[in-house]
């Protein structure tokens, strides 16, 4: 997705909550197609590791690394 600000909608966090969602959002909302799939493509390998951790989490894909983000729903 291209929306990191999810994390800051007390609904959509909720819901990442719920359904225990595993989201990846890119960093840079402003990319081309072709360069927003390549950081995906870019970062694969840390994607791939990433989804092997149990419950939700939203990840901020960067161009060379991911981050993850805060998600309280509190």
């Amino acid at each position: 997705m291209k929306d990191t600000r999810i994390r800051y909608n007390a609904a959509e966090r909720q819901a990442v909550a719920d359904y225990r969602v595993q989201a990846f959002c890119l960093s840079n909302q402003g990319l081309a197609a072709p360069e927003m799939a390549d950081r995906f493509l870019d970062n694969l390998e840390a994607i791939e590791a990433a989804t092997t951790e149990p419950g939700r989490f939203i990840y901020a894909v960067h161009q060379r690394r991911i981050e993850r983000l805060p998600i309280s729903t509190d």
